[in-house]
């Protein structure tokens, strides 16, 4: 069983032509680069809820 799940989206057409500029720029497919930007949003989310974890200046409660 592979661990590539086959999905659809619907995009405007304004981010369908900024990810297909950027997949022409970085040589890559615009599934490819699709990828690629959809994990350096989740490695920068999970970063600034880690940093916000352990930062204990922060108080959760407010």
């Amino acid at each position: 069983m592979s661990d590539i799940v086959r999905s659809q989206c619907r995009l405007p057409r304004e981010l369908n032509d900024w990810l297909a500029n950027r997949a022409k720029l970085e040589s890559r497919s615009k599934n490819a680069q699709l990828i690629v930007e959809l994990r350096e949003r989740r490695a920068a989310v999970e970063g600034r809820c880690l940093d916000f974890a352990l930062d204990d200046s922060v108080d959760a409660r407010n």
